[in-house]
């Protein structure tokens, strides 16, 4: 999860802890507390605070920089890296595609999905237009019709074509009503594709702007695109990760839930971020934030760290460091008193003596 509006990581850890999810919070904390003593928990929590082996958070400093949580214990700090996002290569995506990967395709044996979009944008491109993408992922908000509805109505709005993917909640045209959504039947006759899956990384960067759920994976994608973004979140997560588009200056992340949006609210968010002439300190963050994941490798990364410790392991180095800690900690154990007064009384309450 990340917590991008709070000012410090304390901050963050009590928004997580009472902020908007607080009944499941609470439900969590009430396990917590049944099944473990409050001495334990103290030392559960000083150790996650004071951790001996390394954490790898897949995060782009150039999102949610990590200077920004100044207020972490030392050793926190230097055992946490942001290695960057965690992604499945455009390339791999690409040949999944043509596999028929469900992940990354939703075409059947004889269809190519790749050519199928290709040839769908270049007949927008021939014309002067680029097509926005909408797709919510795994999430379904009030129903699929509602969801369909919505989008095609925004996209009529705003004057745009655009490639829908059903996701989870198998959005299509069918689900339109002949009776009641005639115009938008006409319009997504002429300028929209349906597809129920497909290669993120290859397609963002195709269209000229990008609406979706909010989750981890579609934003760094979006992101990488370099295309403005449009997140209308769920749950969880999703609700900061809108924040974090707004903070970077990389399109409109919406405060409300996706059921609790419409189409005009979307027609707005896109015109915003496709609108040229307006819209030009838009396209220069989202492509300074492209530049910068570009440089970051992830999975290079976190497999360069894990190696590394999996070295200091092999040679016994960390088990010395292991049993210092324990032979440390016997003689110096937390009560819960004593991790809650400093939970109130230092500035640092993780930072040992």
């Amino acid at each position: 999860m990340q917590f991008p509006k709070q000012n410090t990581y304390w901050d963050s850890l009590l928004a997580n802890t009472l902020g908007k999810h607080t009944i499941i919070n609470l439900l969590f904390c009430a396990y917590d507390l049944l099944f473990y003593p409050f001495d334990s928990l103290s030392y559960l929590l000083r150790e996650w605070m004071n951790p001996i082996t390394p954490n790898l958070f897949a995060i782009s400093d150039a999102v949610l920089p990590k200077s920004k949580f100044d207020d972490l214990p030392p050793v926190y700090t230097q055992q946490t890296t942001w290695t960057g996002n965690w992604y499945v290569s455009t390339q791999i995506q690409e040949e999944l595609t043509k596999k028929g990967d469900k992940n990354f395709s939703s075409a059947t044996k004889d269809e190519d999905n790749l050519q199928l979009i290709q040839d769908f944008i270049d007949d927008l491109n021939a014309n002067g237009e680029t097509p926005a993408y909408i797709g919510w992922g795994s999430m379904v908000a009030v129903s699929p019709q509602h969801m369909t509805r919505m989008a095609v109505e925004s996209l009529k709005q705003a004057n745009l074509s655009g490639i829908i993917c059903g996701g989870f909640a198998k959005l299509s045209k069918d689900l339109l009503s002949k009776a009641e959504d005639k115009e938008l039947l006409d319009y997504a006759d002429k300028h929209i594709l349906f597809l129920q899956s497909a290669p993120h990384d290859w397609l963002f960067k195709k269209c000229c702007a990008v609406v979706h759920h909010g989750g981890a994976g579609t934003m760094a994608a979006s992101l990488r695109s370099g295309v403005p973004t449009i997140i209308t979140p769920c749950v969880a997560d999703q609700y900061d990760n809108a924040s974090l588009i707004e903070e970077a200056g990389c399109g409109v992340g919406f405060k409300t839930a996706l059921k609790k949006t419409t189409a005009r609210n979307l027609t707005k968010a896109l015109k915003t971020c496709t609108d040229n002439e307006n819209n030009a300190s838009i396209q220069s963050n989202c492509k300074r934030v492209a530049q910068a994941m570009e440089r970051e490798d992830g999975i290079k990364t976190a497999v360069q760290i894990i190696n590394e410790f999996m070295t200091k392991v092999d040679s016994g180095e960390w088990r010395s460091e292991f049993d210092a800690r324990l032979e440390q900690r016997t003689l110096d154990s937390w009560t819960f008193g004593r991790a809650f007064s400093r939970l109130l009384f230092y500035k640092h309450p993780f930072v040992e003596d």
